[in-house]
């Protein structure tokens, strides 16, 4: 069955249960309970006895009770669905593909993402796990009852403190569904769906959504194709007259390598070594020193004779006013987008990246954060570390070395908060760059665009730390909003295929 690009079908399939989210929760802080709901993390899997299935767990206390209107047979009329091929008199609908295991579809005039709908076409698969485990396997495609619960209510939590900054967040939670028994369908479908974990419950978190045209895969790609454009005949002369001062020169931003994007050259602020974040540095502003340096690398009073660069420089300022603003809230909050060690002595997930604001078009504000379904609060935070070598040798007896295992731990707490903040910042000044650069040109770049995408990178930047300190925004973005609106469009029709 052909499908235009971008679309996906998504086939009936039986569900066990349907659930309408309310706001309630109770979060269990008995450390019986605790070590139950971990085990998600050191489970046996049911390949064979020596492997083993992970499934991600954030540092938390577990969610006992989540406060919902059970086996709800109005939500999408009852019906259920899952993406994969169907044959031609098989019922479907089609939406749009989102990601690996997400869609979005239309219903009764509305947008809903369907947040664990099936990986790809192929059902609910294993993977082998990226890390330091051999004979190790994620289950990908669905979520889990700890991970949809915790989205739909941090979704909300969230959702209701931005909305007294008149800020929208991209997905409001709506319910859930638990999968029923998929492979009864398989004969009425082309390609088999796999579940390959049959006895562990898989569900899919339901939200209504602005839609999935995301800032680093969309909205920045556009705009780089867009300056692109209009800077084809400069050469780094003009490049050199958007700056004030030498040491800004951005010829000495890149490494010995040749990597423009060196952390070393990226700007960000880090904690002197061995001191750790203090709770009200936030609030006296300590951690956001700007120094005199930030009112010499705005270029947007030196593109006047360009009037679309300059709005794209007021844009990206903008942007990054608007993350800063959001992350600062957060803090402010007690949030954690969802920064933690999962699984490995030294890598880190984290939700707060460039690809977790979707776009608003046509509204006074460009960004709408989404996705946390890993992210959690300062009440319900503990340390889970553990001897990650006594892990991998299968040294259970090794694990609970750790005195501050399975309690607050506000050390940990204020580490990861700043890592957060400043992992942030890092993909604000352009490092984010490294990730996603297949994404972007194929031709080979030139000096003067990589340095031009700098120069934004800066201007994002000093609008990300005005954001973070609160500052009201002072840029001409409202006066040019019209232009900017159609900057953006254009952007927007030129990645809108690109799946995020």
């Amino acid at each position: 069955m052909e499908q235009e690009v971008g679309q996906v079908c998504l086939v009936e399939v039986p569900i066990e249960k349907a659930f309408l989210f309310q706001d309630q929760i109770i979060i269990e802080k008995n450390l019986t309970t605790l070590r139950e709901g971990l085990s998600y993390r050191l489970s046996q899997s049911f390949i064979n006895p020596q492997q083993k299935l992970f499934i991600v767990c954030p540092p938390t206390y577990a969610l006992k009770e989540l406060d919902i209107k059970k086996n709800n047979n109005t939500l999408f009329d009852g019906k259920g669905y899952i993406k994969a091929v169907p044959k031609d008199d098989y019922p479907f609908l089609i939406g749009q593909q989102s990601g690996m295991r997400s869609a979005i579809i239309q219903w009764k005039g509305k947008k809903y993402r369907l947040k664990g709908c099936g990986n790809g076409n192929d059902g609910f698969t294993l993977r082998k796990f990226e890390g330091d485990f051999d004979n190790a396997f994620e289950i990908r495609g669905c979520c889990f009852d700890h991970t949809v619960k915790r989205e739909l209510f941090m979704n909300r939590k969230v959702e209701q403190i931005l909305k007294k900054y008149n800020i929208e967040t991209g997905n409001i939670s709506i319910g859930y569904w638990q999968y029923g028994d998929i492979e009864s369908i398989n004969q009425n479908l082309e390609k088999n769906l796999q579940n390959q974990i049959s006895l562990i419950p898989k569900y899919c978190g339901i939200y209504e959504t602005i839609g999935d045209l995301r800032l680093g895969t969309h909205l920045l790609q556009g705009l780089r194709l867009i300056v692109n454009q209009h800077i084809v005949n400069w050469c780094l002369d003009d490049i050199r007259r958007l700056i004030t001062v030498k040491s800004r020169i951005v010829e000495n931003r890149k490494s010995q390598q040749g990597n423009s994007w060196d952390i070393n050259n990226t700007q960000f602020r880090e904690r002197p070594e061995g001191t750790i974040l203090q709770e009200d540095d936030y609030i006296n502003n300590r951690v956001f020193d700007w120094e005199k340096e930030k009112d010499n690398i705005s270029i947007t009073e030196n593109l006047t004779n360009n009037t679309i660069l300059q709005n794209i420089s007021i844009l990206y300022q903008r942007i990054g006013y608007e993350i800063g603003k959001i992350k600062r809230i957060l803090i402010d909050n007690d949030i954690s987008w969802g920064y933690f060690r999962d699984h490995s002595k030294f890598y880190y997930h984290s939700n707060a990246h460039m690809d977790n604001f979707v776009i608003i078009q046509n509204g006074s504000s460009v960004l709408a954060p989404v996705d946390f379904d890993l992210a959690f609060c300062k009440e319900e935070f503990i340390n889970i570390d553990i001897d990650f070598d006594a892990q991998i040798n299968n040294d259970f007896s090794a694990y609970q070395e750790n005195k501050k295992y399975g309690k607050y731990d506000k050390e940990q707490w204020l580490f990861y908060q700043d890592q957060e903040r400043m992992g942030l910042e890092l993909a604000i000044g352009g490092m984010d760059m490294i990730l996603a650069s297949n994404m972007f040109l194929e031709k080979q770049k030139t000096d003067v665009q990589e340095f031009f995408e700098i120069l934004l990178r800066d201007q994002m930047r000093i609008g990300y730390l005005d954001g973070m300190q609160l500052k009201d925004d002072t840029s001409l973005f409202y006066q040019r909003m019209d232009k900017i609106q159609d900057i953006i469009k254009e952007a927007l029709s030129l990645t809108q295929d690109i799946i995020s």
